[in-house]
């Protein structure tokens, strides 16, 4: 009889310390009055709405928000995570799981919390949000701590994201989805069913649209008011005004060379710096040497964006197909002299490789002017290869002409001209390569779908 209550201490001592350490993010309670919903990677456990609560009067008035059903909810936040890992480009490798607790909705614009807590070397998180929110707020909460979790990978303490990268962030996962992040709870039963109708409506040629008539609107925010947002900044206009302003900065850094590299660099380099700028100029400096810079850079963009009509612009497919034109130029080819021309393509490394100075200068002059115009036009996600495209012309042509050259004929050969002409072929590859990264897939139209709750 003593050995037996000796074993149930035991038992008693041990389950005490288990839920003292597991703390809020597995509340033993709540698992028991309400049920528990696993998402299909498992890193996202989602706590039923404890039974016999009533909803809030103030939810007859706002039709703008979206009851959360737990069940959808695991799969919304899987669709979110693979947009955003697409964005940084990496893989899932998630270590920490993300417990989301779901409480009626009480009032409108509820915060929406997020309690980080280590277990050994893992850190695993807590969200506390209404079970009807906005879907921006949604996403924007699922982002920030999928962020915090990659951050916090083998580190000794949790960091804390820039308000700016999560907000752009989330933005801009949410205007690049191909698919519906945010599933509602289904609203309509059809054969002894429950159905939710999907209508894909908001895949626009440019994910950068809204925040171009926001910006045009009101002033673009310089880096130091991304940095640090007022106070008021989250209301009416001016919370457009930030998430439009940090959705073309999110953007614009990673549409660099190697944007995404630096991104992620970035999220590694936060829990060792207690200030993230420092972080920011370490994972960037390749391209940003100091703050000063990467304020320059940035009003440049700003001119640059506000001063293009996106309402104007191609789509990608005709974008891409239109740079094409222009860096793989038709032109008449004769292999011997007495031969009949033939009308080919040519490229311009093949153009700088091959052709005398006079056929060469005037053909890359035009491709530069050619390359000028389609800027007006051409889709967000080619305007800066446009510009490298340009760039690299524009510096050979300059480069070539000040070292000396023969107007009549080829080049004067020299180690130097050689070797400017080996520098520029290579990076024209470099941006071959980017080209046909960038190079769209085919448009699938936008369709009707009725999906089941199971099916989600």
């Amino acid at each position: 009889m003593k050995l037996k209550r000796c074993c149930i201490f035991c038992l008693c001592l041990m389950g005490g310390i288990w839920a003292a350490c597991a703390g809020p993010l597995l509340d033993y309670q709540r698992s028991l009055i309400g049920g528990t919903h696993v998402s299909l990677s498992r890193q996202f456990i989602v706590h039923d709405v404890p039974p016999g609560t009533l909803p809030s009067p103030f939810l007859l008035d706002q039709s703008n928000l979206v009851e959360l059903d737990p069940t959808l909810l695991t799969v919304s936040c899987e669709r979110i995570k693979k947009c955003l890992l697409k964005e940084l480009g990496m893989r899932d490798a998630w270590m920490g799981k993300i417990f989301i607790g779901l409480h009626p909705a009480g009032i409108s614009e509820e915060p929406i919390s997020v309690t980080p807590a280590r277990f050994g070397a893992e850190w695993d998180y807590e969200l506390d949000m209404p079970d009807h929110v906005e879907r921006a707020r949604l996403v924007s909460a699922i982002v920030e701590v999928l962020l915090l979790e990659i951050a916090d990978r083998g580190s000794e303490r949790s960091t804390e994201i820039p308000t700016w990268l999560s907000q752009g962030m989330s933005r801009e996962v949410m205007f690049t989805s191909e698919e519906e992040l945010v599933l509602e709870k289904p609203n309509k039963i059809e054969n002894g069913l429950d159905v939710s109708r999907l209508t894909r409506t908001n895949v626009v040629d440019s994910p950068l649209l809204q925040a171009h008539a926001d910006l045009l609107a009101m002033p673009p925010l310089k880096i130091e008011e991304l940095s640090w947002p007022k106070m008021g900044q989250f209301d009416g206009a001016a919370a457009e005004q930030y998430r439009s302003s940090a959705q073309l900065l999110v953007h614009d850094l990673l549409q660099l060379n190697d944007g995404r590299e630096c991104l992620r660099a970035f999220l590694g380099e936060l829990p060792r710096h207690l200030n993230w700028q420092i972080a920011f100029l370490r994972a960037f400096r390749s391209h940003f040497g100091t703050q000063l810079e990467w304020e320059k850079w940035w009003a440049l963009q700003l001119v640059q964006f506000t001063g293009r009509d996106l309402a104007q612009t191609w789509q990608p497919a005709e974008s891409w197909q239109k740079l094409d034109e222009i860096v793989r130029p038709y032109v008449d080819v004769r292999t011997e002299a007495s031969d009949l021309p033939t009308h080919t393509h040519v490229t311009l490394q093949a153009i700088i490789r091959d052709w005398d100075v006079v056929r060469q200068t005037q053909l890359l002059q035009e491709k530069s002017q050619q390359l000028l115009l389609l800027r007006l036009h051409v889709s967000q996600n080619l305007v800066y290869l446009v510009d490298d495209y340009r760039r690299t012309l524009y510096d050979y042509l300059k480069k070539r002409d000040s070292s000396g050259v023969n107007p009549y004929g080829r080049a004067r050969s020299s180690p130097i001209r050689d070797q400017l002409a080996k520098e520029t072929i290579h990076t024209l590859d470099v941006l071959e390569e980017r080209r046909q990264q960038l190079r769209p897939n085919p448009q699938i139209p936008p369709t009707i779908t009725a999906k089941t709750a199971s099916n989600n």
